[in-house]
């Protein structure tokens, strides 16, 4: 889920962001008085912070929904009682949420600030081209992509 995020919403960020690069539009904040940054890096940020738990909150719940579709098609003897105590046990739930749900969110959540923090260097660099513009989309997706693994690969380490 967050290598997806990562990469389509560091694209789209990149895009916008290099599309008001090649425009001058950065250029035009900058004449203003307007710090770019502060406008535009911090909405981004935002955006991704808020959209990010509840893609994390829609994935759960599909998932949820998928398997117990699936664990009535096999176990048609069964209703979705049986299998909510034994999903809910198996995830060791205590709450709403299955337990590590924090440990996930903070993987995410730092996933999507540093992908909207690589989308905002990559796209605000002066382009020349529409051309210009795609290829700061194509680093920011394999910037953000590196930065995403690299994140989950430091959390696995403290994880086991």
């Amino acid at each position: 889920g967050t290598l997806l995020f990562a990469t389509r919403s560091g694209a789209a960020i990149a895009a916008d962001l290099g599309n008001r690069a090649l425009t001058r539009q950065i250029d035009a904040f900058r004449s203003h008085g307007v710090p770019p940054a502060r406008y535009l890096l911090t909405g981004a940020c935002l955006a991704s912070l808020l959209g990010t738990p509840l893609l994390f909150f829609v994935a759960y719940v599909c998932a949820r929904f998928s398997a117990t579709a699936v664990f009535l098609a096999t176990h048609p003897g069964h209703g979705h009682v049986a299998f909510d105590e034994e999903f809910l046990h198996l995830l060791g739930t205590t709450g709403p949420f299955p337990g590590g749900t924090g440990y996930v969110l903070a993987k995410v959540l730092i996933g999507a600030l540093g992908s909207a923090s690589i989308a905002w260097h990559v796209g605000v660099r002066r382009k020349d081209s529409g051309s210009a513009v795609a290829d700061g989309v194509t680093s920011t997706i394999i910037r953000a992509t590196i930065f995403v693994l690299v994140v989950h690969m430091v959390f696995a380490f403290f994880e086991f």
